[in-house]
């Protein structure tokens, strides 16, 4: 086979034909494939930075590759804030970077950073005179605005709601609501799974975010000119988890990416740097240094070299194993080189990837009244509920990652939680008996 790359970072020999299409990104031409997203398609081609922060106008890049932590907002088409990871790349698609004077790798407005190295405090900017306190507060308002509000549509119609009544909702079609799915289907039960990503299958509902629980019957997902009003006996929460960014200094830098959406990236034949550091916290758990372990061996395979791992214990299958965590992440634009705890060694590199903990999903659960107390040992709010998933509300359950548990648990513990919700149907449905029995 070919070791030919027709991009920067693809994986050598992967493909044999070029790409299909081409998009633009601030005024240039990229070559992507079909099925990619935007994020992907430009890391390719060894773009890292896709934007601005709102405020000091700090680079950004993408990180979580799920639509989470906001690092990938980017004007598609004219529509502002629109997260690339989440865009799928299309023929002629024209992307352009939001918050800047001139492109992102160029942004006059980064003088900013230099200028307030202490921070910038805009509220109490100038405040000696009442008409310059004026001109800096509108000045901060226009430079801190997210992105250009597109022309106004003149041919465009709202999606009419459309409704629909099932037995049980399954939110969440990673592998814990894909197993619970899968053993309801099995049982007869009618059931659909919702997800936010483009998934399909029968009882599968894939492109629609659920933004909310109405009434006390409805959960309500929207998509791209879909709205649909979705009425459950039963819902299992499966949102999973929020990959959290390192807390060390240099963590905001282009070129950090999650364990996920690095995975995505070599399953889409795309290589996150040609050198690259792999790092977990010093309290990471056996699960989650197996699973960054397995990724070096991912991207050994597929090419890239790794200088190091910093947390994954011995014998990483790096170049060096170091059992001390990240200390600090070093660079201008985007990373350049990753510090070992203790001020020891630094390597360079041109990304790493982070194999930090899952942050329960809480905000649904907690918006459908579910109690979501905050636990140290998961760095988040957990909804309160037992081993089977059962929560206070006799119909609402959940599943997966969204209750703690690592990631290699999930399928195990959306199978065990659709037993709970098989069993609490059918205890609901004998207690019904008895009583039009006894009246």
């Amino acid at each position: 086979m070919s070791k030919k790359r027709y991009r920067k970072l693809e994986v050598p020999g992967r493909f044999t034909t070029p790409p299909e299409f081409t998009v633009r990104f601030d005024g240039k031409s990229y070559t992507a494939r079909a099925g990619e997203s935007l994020a992907l398609t430009l890391l390719a081609h060894g773009v890292y930075v896709v934007g601005r922060s709102s405020k000091y106008h700090r680079p950004r890049g993408a990180f979580c590759g799920r639509g989470e932590c906001g690092h990938c907002l980017a004007q598609v088409n004219d529509l502002p804030n629109q997260r690339l990871c989440r865009c799928q790349s299309q023929a002629e698609l024209r992307v352009e970077s939001q918050n800047v004077v001139g492109t992102a790798q160029f942004d006059l407005l980064s003088t900013l950073d230099w200028l307030f190295p202490q921070g910038l405090d805009h509220h109490h900017l100038m405040i000696e005179s009442k008409t310059l306190n004026r001109v800096a507060l509108a000045m901060a308002h226009e430079l801190s605005g997210l992105g250009r509000l597109p022309p106004a549509p003149t041919d465009y119609v709202a999606p009419h709601p459309e409704r629909r009544k099932v037995e049980v909702a399954v939110v969440g079609c990673g592998a814990a609501g894909r197993a619970a799915f899968d053993v309801l289907r099995a049982a007869g039960r009618e059931v659909v799974v919702i997800d936010s990503e483009p998934v399909t299958g029968d009882g599968v509902l894939g492109g629609l975010r659920v933004i909310g629980y109405y009434d006390e019957r409805y959960l309500v997902a929207v998509g791209a000119d879909r709205l649909l009003w979705l009425e459950a006996d039963q819902v299992v929460l499966a949102t999973g988890g929020v990959e959290q960014l390192p807390q060390v200094p240099g963590n905001d830098l282009p070129g950090i990416f999650s364990r996920r959406l690095t995975e995505r990236a070599l399953a889409a034949g795309i290589l996150p740097g040609q050198r690259v550091v792999v790092a977990a916290p010093k309290s990471a758990s056996s699960s989650t240094r197996n699973c960054a372990r397995a990724l070096v061996m991912q991207l050994l395979d597929a090419g890239a070299d790794v200088p190091a791992t910093l947390g994954l214990g011995s014998n990483s299958g790096a170049a060096l194993s170091l059992e001390g965590g990240l200390g600090e992440v070093e660079g201008q634009h985007r990373v350049r080189a990753v510090h070992a705890d203790g001020g020891g060694d630094v390597f360079s590199c041109d990304a790493l990837i982070w194999c930090g903990p899952i942050a329960p999903a809480y905000e649904l659960p907690r918006q459908m009244g579910l109690s979501t107390p905050y636990q140290p040992t998961q760095q988040g709010f957990v909804p309160e509920h037992q081993g089977d998933g059962r929560t206070a509300q006799a119909n609402v359950f959940v599943a997966g990652e969204v209750t703690g548990i690592e990631a290699d648990q999930a399928a195990a513990h959306g199978a065990k939680v659709a037993q709970a919700v098989l069993a609490s149907r059918t205890a609901g449905a004998s207690s019904v008996e008895v009583r039009h029995a006894r009246a």
